[in-house]
């Protein structure tokens, strides 16, 4: 594609060729001039001498946005008066009135000033040509020309296919010199779908491609934050015609449908496809420590991870009714019931909107599809092998496959630590939960806390934890982290009370939130020359935190703790030796109990590491 035989034309870039627009704004009488120079002059008093009686401009402006007001109202009359029975006149009129125009400036080019319409086209032309493209279109056509089709009826083309991709255009994109939108296109029957499959499938077929599509109006757009008066600070916007880029999306389904084919592409990057949207596998993301190879399929569905959601392939399968009560939950967090009402309105809205438009694509979109085998296919590999165990490691959001019997061999290990862990004769779930439903109990009677903090501090229906280990994937030999989830043991509620009672209290000198916040603390520390910077990798922090050394620091933080608590000093190292102690788990159908410190999953544990 020539620049040189391009057709620019925008509100910003004008051409002799291009149609001037119908409605002009109307230009400023001279008598608003004049009141316009003497508002302008009362300012500059007013700024120079600080004076009163130069101060109130109000009436100034007023009569000056009247008087503008009348003269746009007169340019409008007239304006009218003069149409004809052009139809293409009055929509651009309408046009020209819901869309305000742009201020072109005028080029520079040396110390030359270009201003004519025609002259500004014809240096923004030049300044396109100049681009170093034109070497990589000519390799991409002889290479083209020397291809030989592999496939005898890869050009066959369906009306089916056509429509689909018509169906999916944008009905607000502006069109070429064809003058023929989006919105047109959509509305052509299916005879019409029939010509063009037709025509696009000659030009594959003969490796012709029309000289007519070929031609685009570049538009030219000034660069964000540059000097408009330089023509190379212009991009420019072909809009080629409608039909051209239908059949360049005909061209690229195939282009991908080969790559896809072939394997041409590495499988570590990913390719936008128009034919079926589907992931590309992140080989970081996931660690195979075992000799079983895994499918590709499932591959990619363990490397997205954990917190990946996958679409509900059945609508009726969706918990429509959790979701509500959840989202009604938070509602009720505001009083106020006109806005209640209101975020009413909005969530079942947006809910029905969804359900619509899922269940009408349920049998269409490619995605889900995909998903449905990849979630099927990975199902079946875990069935036929029980002896693996997948797991996400400690950090770097990856996920691990392992081996079932080193996993637990591992685990097994640590628990053997008779410093760490102590072995249970019996499930000390029952006790736990009646003491935790004492002390809640005894905070009420107290009046410490009201009716509703007691009820949410009191639990019925707890179970015991259970242990599983985190693998440590940056490490060698795959060491495991031991995690104990709270969630449903006696003291979760208790111990998240008294946590963040000490969060609030005491504030560690040496911690930090995350490491981008510690790169900033450390970014300007410069560092002696007989020092060296060393990092320190503790193995187990929340096991090894003395009883002793809580309850220490509990005393001697007590100052900072009652301003935030009217629970005294006794009662509270009560209930904080009773949490620290409800640190057991189940492993196996055996129930230990921990020596020292607290469990990692413990909501107690962030807090008194400080």
């Amino acid at each position: 594609m020539n620049v040189d035989k391009l057709t620019l034309c925008n509100a910003t870039v004008g051409s002799d060729s291009v149609m001037q627009r119908v409605y002009q704004v109307a230009t400023i009488p001279d008598d608003t001039r004049r009141l316009i120079a003497l508002r302008n002059k009362r300012r500059r008093q007013w700024y120079r001498r600080r004076d009163p009686i130069y101060q109130d401009i109000t009436a100034l402006n007023r009569r000056i946005r009247e008087e503008c007001d009348q003269a746009n109202f007169k340019k409008f009359k007239e304006t009218l008066s003069t149409l004809n029975d052009n139809r293409d006149t009055l929509w651009r009129i309408t046009k020209a009135l819901r869309k305000t125009s742009k201020y072109s400036p005028p080029l520079r080019q040396g110390d030359n000033i270009i201003a004519s319409p025609t002259e500004k086209a014809q240096l923004l032309v030049t300044s396109f040509a100049k681009a170093e493209t034109a070497t990589v279109v000519n390799e991409s056509i002889a290479f083209i020309d020397h291809t030989q089709l592999t496939d005898a009826h890869s050009w066959l083309i369906r009306p089916k296919e056509v429509a689909r991709i018509i169906r999916r255009l944008k009905s607000k994109k502006s069109s070429g010199q064809d003058n023929i939108r989006n919105c047109v296109l959509k509305k052509l029957p299916r005879k019409a779908h029939i010509f063009l499959a037709k025509i696009f499938s000659a030009c594959i077929r003969l490796g012709y491609f029309p000289n007519s599509w070929k031609h685009a109006v570049v538009v030219a757009i000034p660069k964000p934050n540059t000097d408009s008066t330089n023509a190379f600070n212009y991009r420019p916007i072909s809009l080629l015609p409608t039909f051209s880029k239908l059949l360049e999306r005909v061209i690229l389904i195939r282009i991908e449908q080969h790559l896809e084919n072939t394997h041409i592409i590495p499988d570590d990057q990913s390719l936008e496809s128009t034919v079926s949207k589907t992931p590309s596998r992140n080989a970081k993301s996931l660690l195979n420590s075992t000799d079983v190879t895994i499918p590709k399929d499932v591959e990619l569905l363990l490397s997205m991870g954990r917190k990946f959601a996958l679409p509900y392939t059945n609508m009726n399968e969706l918990p429509i009714y959790h979701l509500i009560a959840d989202v009604e939950s938070i509602i009720q967090t505001n009083r106020v019931e006109e806005i209640q009402e209101r975020n009413r309105c909005a969530v079942a809205n947006q809910i029905q909107n969804f359900l619509h438009a899922e269940r009408g694509k349920e049998k269409h979109d490619p995605t889900t599809n995909f998903y449905r085998t990849t979630t099927k296919a990975t199902r079946e590999f875990l069935t036929q092998h029980p002896e693996l165990v997948i797991i996400e490691a400690d950090k770097g959001n990856k996920t691990v496959v392992m081996k079932r019997e080193d996993y637990d061999r591992k685990l097994q290990h640590m628990i053997d630590d008779e410093d760490t862990y102590r072995k249970l004769n019996r499930d000390p779930t029952s006790t736990y939960q009646k003491r935790n439903n004492e002390f809640a109990k005894r905070l009420a009677e107290l009046k410490l806390v009201d009716r509703a903090t007691e009820m949410r501090l009191k639990t019925y229906k707890a179970t015991s934890p259970r242990i599983y280990g985190a693998p440590k994937a940056h490490k060698e030999g795959l060491p495991l982290r031991p995690v104990v989830p709270c969630m449903t043991s006696p003291s979760y509620t208790l111990s998240q009370f008294v946590g963040k009672i000490i969060q609030k209290s005491i504030v560690g000198r040496y911690n930090v939130t995350d490491s981008f916040s510690f790169c900033q603390l450390i970014n300007n520390v410069q560092l002696p020359p007989d020092y060296v910077l060393i990092s320190l990798d503790v193995v187990s922090l929340f096991t090894c935190i003395p009883k002793g050394l809580v309850i220490r620091d509990v005393i001697d933080n007590w100052d900072n703790i009652k301003k935030n608590t009217d629970i005294n000093l006794d009662l509270f190292l009560e209930i904080t030796e009773f949490c620290i102690d409800c640190s057991y788990f189940r492993f196996k159908g055996k129930y230990f109990q921990q020596v020292c410190g607290t469990a990692m999953g413990n909501p107690l544990s962030p807090p008194l590491r400080t």
